[in-house]
């Protein structure tokens, strides 16, 4: 039976670089590869220790975030093989888990989880059945997060230009204020050095620095800021989603407005009232439906940001037609 454990364990893990983060897990008293999806995991494990071995498979699901916590849960299933002084044998594992992942670092993680586990082994003809209860701890170095970060980067453009709409038609605005210039201009006052500084904090170790350095470039009103922040509504940090949200609505680039639509679904309410405001600042029709969708949400501040962001778009849609009604 273990024969097939493990190449469907390598199946499993084998494209992980291509498509996920993957990651080393070192636990006590076993090693994983792990592979990240975001909302789910996948991973396999061999455990050793006291003539005991140990190949098993688990599915996570990540249910909810608490900063800088992740709680999962999910199930396991593994075969064993035992060869001790007194008894040797092969059986099998079933056991569901739950537990939490917190960041260390951007390529580092502490992991824990509390297992119950039946076990069903068989020893020289007998079968021996029962109940065991696990608590794990271990490390996950993520070698590759970095690269899928740039990846990522490198998708968004192509993306983004599949949705660009065709032109409207010029509307009067009596009201409104004239929009912003576009943010392809350099500011002369900010240094390149200072910038790649910025941008460098941005991918940091330190959440607060991470959304000090999203302010800040959402103040310097560069459009090579634009990717950098992107990448940012992805940040484990509710905080650093909603200051690199903030940031994008000031730059007035058009790129932006469909991860910010995407970001309308976050877990945490200031996030998702932080991404309406910026819709609204950035006045793109493609918004709308999903911000009137959002005026219903439960939080009082979410309602008012979303209701807020409809009003500024519909009133730069309106007409000189409208005016005269």
């Amino acid at each position: 039976m273990s024969r097939y454990f493990l190449p469907l364990i390598l199946v499993l893990l084998f494209p992980s670089p291509c498509r996920a983060e993957w990651g080393l897990g070192l636990g006590y008293p076993y090693v994983s590869v792990k592979d990240d999806f975001g909302r789910s995991a996948a991973e396999g494990k061999f455990a050793t220790g006291e003539g005991i071995n140990l190949i098993a498979g688990r599915g996570y699901w990540n249910f909810c975030k608490f900063d800088p916590v992740t709680l999962f849960t999910g199930a396991e299933g593994g075969y064993i093989k035992f060869n001790t002084l007194s008894t040797k044998g092969a059986g099998w594992e079933a056991s569901g888990f739950v537990g939490g992942e917190m960041p260390l670092a951007n390529w580092l993680s502490f992991e824990f989880d509390f297992s119950p586990m039946y076990v069903n082994l068989k020893s020289q003809g007998t079968g021996i059945t029962g109940m065991e209860y696990a608590v794990n701890f271990a490390i996950y170095i993520y070698p590759f997060r970095g690269s899928s970060d740039r990846a990522k980067a490198q998708d968004r453009p192509r993306k983004s230009q599949s949705t660009i709409r065709p032109a409207e038609p010029a509307v009067f605005t009596p009201t409104a204020a004239p929009p912003p210039a576009a943010s392809t201009a350099t500011p002369a006052a900010v240094p390149a050095d200072q910038f790649d500084t910025l941008v460098k904090a941005l991918k940091g170790a330190d959440p607060v620095a991470r959304a000090q350095a999203a302010d800040t470039l959402g103040k310097l009103g560069k459009s090579s800021a634009v990717e950098p922040l992107l990448e940012a509504l992805e940040d484990q940090s509710s905080a650093v989603r909603g200051s690199a949200a903030n940031a994008l609505g000031k730059l007035n680039d058009s790129r932006a407005v469909e991860p910010l639509i995407a970001l309308l679904q976050d877990s945490e309410p200031k996030v998702r009232a932080l991404a309406a405001r910026a819709l609204g600042r950035l006045g793109d029709n493609r918004a709308l439906a999903p911000l009137q969708k959002l005026a219903q949400d439960a939080d009082p501040t979410v309602r008012e940001k979303a209701q807020e962001a409809v009003k500024k778009l519909n009133a730069t849609n309106m007409t000189i037609d409208d005016l005269l009604r």
